[in-house]
């Protein structure tokens, strides 16, 4: 998979004229031309300001986008603790929230986010090993919070300075570690453009 604004091969720098939910077409030529299945469209207007546009493409139409309005956010720079990460690393991803288990519209918005950030997937792994760990949290009525992680967790235990330490086990007192960025969206839409064909299911 491609990301069109999201790999720093396919990262636009010039400022285009696209408004996805009113016309796609010409966003759609813009992710042929690029070879992307996915995008991410910034936008700021006074009506909506600081938008994030997340979509998926199919046989070179959009296949459904969701609107995100960023409420707050803290970055990576703001985080004593900070991860060093390089292209490619492959995240483990929870999403927290009944919405993302029982709400039509979630359980959509859950699936798109999950396309967009994982690479493939692993039936197995190793947490002392995990270098990032993105958490996705609905918070009320239409909040989404994003919190990112690094696991602290030894990769072997040690023996416990402690006199009498609990059942003999050495528990870390920071399993896992902040390290940003750190967001709160709004869901402002989602919209289902292409009607899925039966190899999509």
């Amino acid at each position: 998979q491609k990301w069109c604004g999201f790999n720093c091969k396919n990262m636009m720098g010039r400022k285009h004229e696209v408004k996805p939910f009113e016309d796609a077409a010409h966003l759609e030529k813009f992710c042929e031309t690029n070879d992307a299945s996915l995008f991410i469209l910034g936008n700021h207007t006074k009506k909506r300001p600081q938008n994030l546009t997340i979509g998926r493409l199919y046989n070179s139409k959009v296949l459904d986008m969701v609107e995100l309005g960023i409420e707050s956010m803290k970055s990576m720079t703001e985080f004593p603790n900070k991860g060093n990460f390089g292209l490619g690393l492959k995240p483990v991803i929870i999403f927290q929230g009944e919405r993302f288990e029982y709400s039509d519209e979630y359980i959509k918005i859950r699936n798109l986010l999950a396309d967009l950030f994982r690479l493939q997937d692993s039936e197995r792994f190793d947490i002392t090993q995990t270098k990032k760990i993105m958490v996705f949290t609905v918070l009320g009525e239409k909040a989404i919070s994003l919190r990112c992680f690094t696991s602290n967790l030894p990769s072997a235990y040690e023996v416990s300075e402690d006199p009498e330490p609990s059942n003999g086990q050495v528990v870390s007192k920071e399993p896992l570690v902040e390290i940003g960025p750190s967001v709160r969206f709004i869901a402002v839409s989602y919209t289902h453009l292409t009607l899925p064909t039966s190899d999509l299911v």
